[in-house]
């Protein structure tokens, strides 16, 4: 419970696609986090990669021993989707399956290996058989995304020639062990499948639990209310739900909750689960001495006063080779609940380079590199609010 923080956190300039897109794989004492990273480095070219991190599974605080270990794969193109990885066991590889090409009429799915987790080859690309604009694929595993001969594989992806309306199907597939690469099917067509939509189900099924927007509550001392918790299905209707909730994990100084509604007791603020039906969601409660303030939109205003300004990460790495763009940028809670990162002139960021032999800091954030290794520092304000980061600068 608490305030989520990043296992990755994408520290370039935020105009471009970021970090995501993520793939698991267990092995041994060690998980290996597989993410794409699509931005632009300092001389504008593009860069697509799937990146891979590391981390100790054996200690409990697993995500504080997250390091990154570098480049899996660079995406050929900006066609070739995301990755996921699964690790067999019967050959003592990991493998990766893509797409590629996606969302034309050539695409197709692209088989890569590795022996140690860390850098991929491309070994195959598979067209037979294959929907027609295929994209974003996936491969079964089991809880530590392994294979072995005797389970049951299979592979989905999405497919269709209508954004937004795609279809998506599951093949079996099997495994051998070949000593070359393996293009056998490059000249073979690919399927022209119709999407065919099912109908709406007419039993109610719900598949989430949530609390309505702004998916937060702020309340004043001694207010009561119910509690405004919605369960929705897969068509996206939403219908109330205010009976058979469970609800732990909070602060009873703070609030009380009985049959679904909930009394302000002391200010303060305490996140509440519920659990309905083996559904759960997770939701903030304000409680505050007097009115709480207006809520506005979750979009920076100059009028609004700063409570918080903080850092997401402490630490930024700037490499000379790679020419990445480094972008800081500082996470600000406003007096009305909202939140947002900031970065540049336009949010009100302030940049004081302390280490300006080492790098240049222009009024966006970016961190230009001098091109001396070292490690610097520079503070970052607003309103009224400040923090310091280092900047690491190797090759």
């Amino acid at each position: 419970m608490g305030k989520p923080a990043p296992v990755i956190y994408y520290d370039e300039d935020w105009h471009n696609w970021g970090a995501g897109e993520f793939s698991f794989v267990v092995k041994d004492t060690v998980l290996y986090i597989y993410y794409t990273w699509t931005s632009r480095d300092i001389n504008g070219r593009e860069v697509h990669e799937t990146r891979v991190a590391t981390a100790d599974i054996t200690r409990e605080d697993w995500p504080a021993t997250v390091t990154y270990r570098g480049v899996a794969v660079t995406r050929p193109r900006g066609s070739n989707d995301s990755y996921d990885m699964v690790y067999c066991e019967d050959l003592g590889k990991f493998i990766a399956l893509s797409t590629d090409y996606r969302f034309s009429e050539d695409s197709m799915l692209a088989v890569y290996e590795s022996d140690d987790g860390l850098i991929y080859r491309r070994v195959n690309e598979i067209r037979a058989n294959t929907g027609w604009m295929l994209h974003n694929c996936g491969i079964s595993g089991d809880e530590q995304h392994h294979i072995r001969k005797g389970d049951t594989m299979l592979l989905a992806y999405a497919y269709g020639n209508q954004w937004g309306c795609w279809g998506t199907r599951m093949h079996a597939y099997d495994f051998d062990l070949m000593f070359e690469d393996f293009y056998s099917e490059k000249d073979e067509p690919n399927v022209h499948h119709e999407i065919v939509k099912w109908e709406n189900p007419t039993e109610y099924v719900p598949t989430a639990l949530f609390l309505e927007k702004p998916h937060f509550l702020r309340l004043k001392v001694g207010e009561s209310r119910p509690l405004p918790l919605f369960s929705m299905n897969v068509c996206y209707e939403a219908r109330p739900v205010t009976t058979g909730v469970k609800f732990s994990n909070y602060d009873k100084e703070i609030a009380v909750i009985r049959c679904c509604r909930i009394t302000a007791r002391s200010p303060g603020m305490t996140y509440v689960a519920a659990v309905w039906n083996g559904l759960r969601c997770e939701f903030p409660v304000y409680v505050y001495e007097t009115d709480p303030p207006a809520f506005c939109p979750m979009q920076p205003y100059p009028d609004k006063k700063v409570v918080f300004f903080e850092p997401l990460v402490h630490e930024y790495r700037v490499s000379l080779l790679h020419c990445d763009k480094k972008q800081l940028r500082g996470l600000c809670t406003y007096a009305d609940g909202s939140w947002f990162e900031l970065a540049g002139k336009a949010d009100g960021v302030v940049y004081i380079n302390r280490s300006p032999e080492l790098f240049v800091v222009d009024e966006e954030g970016h961190v230009l590199p001098t091109g001396r290794e070292g490690t610097g520092t520079v503070t970052l304000s607003c309103g009224g609010h400040g923090f310091d980061v280092a900047i690491v600068v190797a090759e």
